[in-house]
């Protein structure tokens, strides 16, 4: 019983006297920061996102959102567990003002927690919303404004088949004005 009561008191000074390194949380697998933007010191990529082509309400005033489309990106930052003094929205905000009007940005909307910002880079429109948390976290939408790019074009013997299948009638699919759909179902 000695001897049971000797291990367990040295494993628990072992134990308490050993430092303790809290763990540093990496960046979610395949995500890393925007051209753009890197995170702020000790932060980490909690999670993203990309989409070729896609739309995103911007807002632009009280109560209104501008739709904006291009490709997207879509980014979520954490602290570091172990991180004593967090910043608030208000430092977030403000260090992102700054980086954006650096680049030649201005800010289109700005309330407590989210701010939009426009900037034209390199002959592009890139629309960036930003949202803060009291919990120090923070995330930000970016769309490169941008037309779709047609992948498959129509071509005409294509529209034409699609045309007489849908009419049952090739006289007459012909006759009818040709229409660059971009995609015609079968």
């Amino acid at each position: 019983m000695k001897k049971l009561t000797a291990i367990t008191g040295t494993l628990l000074v072992i134990l308490f006297s050993a430092p303790l390194h809290a763990v540093v949380q990496k960046d979610t697998t395949g995500c890393k920061d925007h051209p753009l933007f890197t995170k702020m010191p000790d932060y980490w990529i909690r999670s993203c996102d990309q989409k070729q082509f896609d739309s995103y309400g911007f807002l632009t005033a009280k109560g209104q959102k501008t739709q904006v489309e291009g490709q997207l990106w879509k980014y979520s930052y954490y602290p570091q567990a172990d991180l004593k003094s967090k910043p608030s929205e208000l430092q977030i905000q403000r260090n992102f003002e700054n980086a954006i009007e650096k680049q030649g940005g201005t800010v289109v909307f700005k309330d407590r927690t989210k701010e939009t910002f426009k900037l034209v880079k390199d002959g592009m429109e890139i629309w960036i919303e930003l949202a803060t948390e009291f919990t120090g976290k923070y995330g930000f939408v970016i769309v490169q404004k941008q037309g779709m790019v047609q992948e498959r074009p129509v071509q005409e013997d294509h529209l034409m088949a699609c045309l007489f299948q849908d009419c049952g009638n090739r006289e007459r699919a012909q006759r009818l004005p040709v229409i660059d759909l971009g995609v015609c179902r079968l």
